[in-house]
């Protein structure tokens, strides 16, 4: 399958997501091979062509296909132990839709999959657009297996950037 005809899938499909045999092109599968430098997802290159277009493009941005995506990104970073810019713009578009159901998809893109992760995205995140909100949302709303308020309240304790303040900066790092 191209590109195209994965894009053409989207839009027809939209709002809801293409039938499963066009998304089996974005799912994470192993090559099979453990050697180090050797070890990939075998759908990795064209998952991220995906990824740059819809992050280019307004009328892409379906947030179940975005879920769909990230989730796909999280099981490379988990099997590979890396991230790649992919898992970035796809954590960032699904932030962007302000869902406080989304939360724990983004945390465990942050805090569940690899240390680069871990280290390289951004803590706001986690916070969502309201981090008080968040918190009261997550105290009545636990989340199984994170727990989200303990996150933001340890993070509190540090500098972080207002929810305004990371979109500025995240739309400059992409030239927005």
């Amino acid at each position: 399958m191209e590109i195209e005809d994965f894009i053409n899938s989207i839009e027809l499909s939209s709002p809801n997501l293409p039938p499963k045999d066009i998304l089996k092109k974005v799912d994470f599968i192993h090559n099979g091979k453990e050697e180090w430098g050797e070890s990939d997802d075998i759908n990795a290159d064209f998952r991220e062509k995906i990824v740059e277009i819809i992050f280019d493009s307004e009328k892409l941005k379906n947030r179940e296909l975005i879920k769909y995506l990230l989730r796909a990104e999280i099981d490379y970073c988990r099997e590979e132990t890396l991230m790649r810019e992919t898992l970035r713009q796809l954590t960032f578009m699904l932030y962007s839709f302000g869902k406080f159901e989304d939360i724990p998809l983004l945390f465990e893109a942050k805090m569940d999959t690899s240390f680069d992760a871990e280290c390289g995205l951004d803590i706001e995140l986690v916070f969502g657009a309201d981090n008080e909100k968040v918190k009261d949302y997550f105290r009545t709303n636990k989340h199984i297996d994170y727990d989200i308020v303990s996150c933001i309240e340890e993070y509190e304790k540090y500098e972080f950037r207002t929810p305004e303040e990371f979109k500025k900066e995240m739309n400059s790092y992409y030239g927005k």
